[in-house]
């Protein structure tokens, strides 16, 4: 019963998601929300990232704002009546996981609209999200504005029972005018050694004269590649040494570095990638 209720819901609401939302969507994974998060950074005019944490969002999903949303597009009573049922007893979250389901959806009506229809018109610099069930990234051209947004966002999600973890959420400067004043921006941008954010266990940050934006996965296997990379080395060299042919010492060395860049590449332990 779940999952027929799981794939209704799914077929009802997906035409209605907006295209900044991502993760238990169909053929919308994290990968292509780290894509849509890298285009906003590296080819838009952003200057400040706000990294919006909710605190205990699962547990604290209001069910009356939930059946209130879905009466917007769904007029039958023994669906609505099922639900309803669902949410009270707990399978929603034991049987359907409510991440898979009710996130997208309630946070379509929380945020997601909300920040397209009324947050970007009202911006005067350019605006953008990028979302990931309930991990939230906001991409703004200016600092007041910025600011702004997080006092207001902070207000809308009490409104529906959710808020704001205040340890894990921040506003950082990022992108091309870090380190740098900015006029329009009365200056404020530029304060420093740049800040970082993660999203999707990578870590973001810019360099210190803002030429290049640095992507680095968290990769908890990092460990034991590095470790691989030092026995292919010290193969390496010791090879070179059995066979006593030091003229190609530095070839084969060469070759084992090349080798070991290639795993680390694979690995993505790091990577880097400069603005255009």
């Amino acid at each position: 019963m779940q999952a027929a209720l799981a794939k209704i819901l799914s077929a009802i609401y997906e035409p209605e998601f907006l295209n900044n939302s991502f993760g238990f969507r169909p053929n919308r994974g994290c990968h292509d929300a780290i894509r849509a998060l890298n285009d906003v950074l590296f080819y838009k005019p952003i200057n400040y990232v706000a990294d919006i944490d909710i605190l205990g969002f699962f547990e604290h999903i209001d069910h009356d704002w939930m059946i209130k949303f879905l009466e917007h597009r769904i007029q039958d009573p023994n669906i609505i009546r099922l639900i309803k049922r669902f949410l009270k007893s707990g399978v929603m979250e034991n049987g359907v996981r409510q991440e898979t389901i009710i996130s997208n959806i309630y946070l379509h009506y929380v945020i997601d609209l909300w920040f397209e229809k009324r947050i970007r018109r009202q911006t005067r610099g350019e605006a953008y999200m990028v979302r990931y069930a309930d991990d939230n990234i906001f991409c703004f051209q200016y600092e007041d504005e910025a600011n702004v947004f997080y006092k207001d966002l902070a207000d809308r999600l009490k409104k529906f029972g959710l808020e704001i973890s205040e340890e894990k959420s921040k506003i950082i400067a990022f992108g091309r005018n870090v380190g740098k004043k900015d006029k329009d921006d009365e200056g404020l941008g530029g304060r420093g050694k740049p800040e970082t954010f993660d999203f999707e266990a990578r870590v973001y940050s810019t360099s210190q004269d803002s030429t290049n934006i640095k992507i680095i996965l968290n990769n908890p296997w990092k460990p034991v590649t590095v470790g691989i990379l030092g026995i292919i080395q010290c193969y390496t060299i010791l090879f070179c040494y059995i066979c006593q042919n030091s003229e190609h010492l530095g070839t084969l060395m060469l070759k084992g570095l090349r080798i070991a860049k290639g795993l680390l590449r694979i690995s993505g332990c790091r990577s880097e990638v400069r603005f255009c």
